[in-house]
């Protein structure tokens, strides 16, 4: 299919958590993190999913939904950043990430 009328299928709204598993799902596709290094690095079974709960529920957090499929997604933390003594708010930017056969459609411009 191409891409246009892929992207007419898209919609972009915030990720709840209801879609934590998706959410993880994408970030460990795209960071290509596997069950053995997760449990290397010490997290058990099903620790990670409760890792990840604070970044929705403290963060901004959108993505592209195909139907009901988070395909696409990007995290803002709310902070603050201090330059030369004067405080400006500032999105620290994470948790970005997209299918690759979601690529190449913009979809990563418009939610920066």
């Amino acid at each position: 299919m191409e891409h246009n009328k892929i992207r007419e299928q898209l919609t972009l709204k915030p990720v709840s958590l209801k879609y934590i598993d998706q959410f993880n799902e994408l970030l460990r596709y795209v960071f290509q993190v596997t069950n053995s290094e997760l449990e290397e690095s010490g997290y058990e079974d099903g620790e990670i999913i409760k890792a990840k709960r604070p970044i929705l529920q403290n963060a901004e957090v959108f993505g592209w939904f195909n139907k009901d499929q988070l395909v696409s997604q990007i995290c803002i933390y709310p902070c603050q950043v201090n330059i030369h003594g004067k405080i400006f708010q500032m999105g620290g930017i994470t948790g970005v990430g997209t299918y690759p056969e979601y690529t190449n459609m913009g979809l990563m411009s418009d939610l920066i």
